[in-house]
């Protein structure tokens, strides 16, 4: 009897153990729909939360450029009130002064008439006494004019002071503080984009590699094709080399200057592909293109580059891409296309090695005035000592639009010129 029940428990653990062993096994199989389920869950999550924080982020961003347009509007209100009172004391103290000089006027043509009803009946004794009284009364009277024109030259000081603090310090200053937020404006934007979008599937294109000159038989070929400019634009690359070679900062593209935050959030939104970037300089990856894969970038310069770089590079100008047709998605220039020989020639280039329909980001200075780039010219004068030309996008706008359409412009105004910011599209 014993035996039966110690044989029925033991049944009894067995199926039990097997009806465990049933139900975990049930549980695995369903648990990658369990697993589906959660992962759904946890990505409408993290949506939710991107988008609450992309709000937020734009939010945070209007209120900041409201503010700061703002105190800009106030700013200005200040100085216009402040120039304003300056104004209209200059103003009252000129007619002040003309009063004075209306009264000296009268009171000269009073004495002048005194005088003669005096000398009339006088002796020369009396005569004298009245002259040196004359004499008295108009030294004084030179003394107010010569006081009154010293007040009238500390007032136009005064105001000219006034003028270059607002233009030089305060519009300076608000200027800057735009220009920042809209490099933040741009990096956020940047920063949400699906880098993805930067492959592009097209291997040809990827294998199409420079088949590059010497540089001096490129030299050579330059010096015959532009022989009257070619010796101007020698000395302004060797001063170029130069400067580079004292420093960095000031000649090329850095994290602490706002318009070259601008423009590397302005290529990351824009840049597909494969890149060329036309005056890479000599300092390895720029910063505007220090996100982007180094296998899709090649770089030409006429500089000798300072270390190895680690990308395509091609010692060369833009007058000459030693690329094929229809070699790149994207051609980036970052404040270096006035650098070149020929303007004309290097847009020609540019364009032929862009696919149909690509995209040439390009920032350039812009110099209110500056005349047009016509080197040929009996009477041309390079611009300074590093550069033959300067940019002025009155002119130099409609002679893009011959061969690009215009897709998107930023421009950051500074004192003496702007940073026009073009992203162009080949037609």
């Amino acid at each position: 009897m014993a035996s039966t029940l110690d044989s029925d428990r033991a049944g009894e653990r067995l199926r039990n153990r097997f009806r465990r062993l049933i139900d975990r096994m049930r549980a695995l199989l369903s648990l990658p729909a369990t697993l589906d389920i959660r992962l759904s869950q946890v990505q409408a999550e993290l949506g939710q939360r991107m988008d609450q924080a992309r709000t937020e982020l734009k939010a945070e961003l209007s209120a900041q450029l409201g503010f700061s347009l703002h105190d800009f509007e106030a700013v200005l209100a200040e100085q216009k009130q402040h120039l304003t009172t300056e104004q209209r004391a200059q103003v009252d103290a000129v007619l002040g002064a003309l009063r004075i000089l209306e009264g000296a006027q009268s009171l000269q043509a009073d004495l002048l008439s005194d005088l003669r009803s005096r000398l009339d009946g006088m002796k020369m004794g009396q005569i004298e006494t009245v002259l040196n009284d004359l004499a008295s009364q108009i030294k004084n009277l030179q003394n107010s004019q010569f006081e009154m024109t010293n007040r009238l030259m500390h007032l136009d000081t005064s105001l000219h002071t006034r003028l270059n603090t607002l233009e030089n310090e305060r519009l300076a200053s608000v200027s800057e503080d735009i220009h920042q937020l809209t490099a933040l404006h741009f990096e956020l934007h940047s920063s949400m984009r699906e880098r993805s979008t930067v492959e592009v599937s097209d291997s040809k294109r990827r294998k199409e590699r420079a088949d590059p000159q010497p540089f001096e038989r490129i030299l050579e070929q330059a010096k015959n094709d532009f022989p009257r400019i070619f010796p101007l634009w020698v000395e302004r690359l060797e001063e170029m080399q130069r400067a580079f070679l004292e420093t960095k900062v000031g000649n090329a593209a850095h994290a602490g200057d706002s318009a070259s935050r601008v423009f590397r959030s302005f290529v990351e939104l824009n840049a597909i592909g494969r890149l060329l970037d036309v005056g890479c300089g000599i300092f390895g990856v720029p910063y505007y293109l220090a996100s982007y894969p180094e296998k899709l970038v090649s770089g030409i310069d006429p500089l000798q580059p300072t270390a190895a770089m680690e990308f395509e590079f091609v010692r060369g100008l833009s007058e000459y891409l030693p690329w094929p047709d229809e070699s790149f998605s994207t051609v980036v220039s970052a404040t270096s296309l006035d650098h070149c020989l020929s303007l004309e020639r290097s847009l020609t280039e540019i364009r032929r090695v862009l696919r149909p329909g690509g995209r040439f980001l390009l920032w350039i200075a812009s110099i209110a005035g500056a005349p047009r780039y016509q080197p040929d010219r009996e009477d041309f004068v390079p611009a300074d000592r590093f550069h033959l030309f300067h940019f002025d996008v009155s002119w130099f706008q409609p002679l893009l639009e011959g061969t690009f359409s215009v897709a998107e412009r930023v421009e950051l105004h500074r004192k003496d010129y702007s940073h026009v910011i073009y992203s162009l599209i080949k037609i």
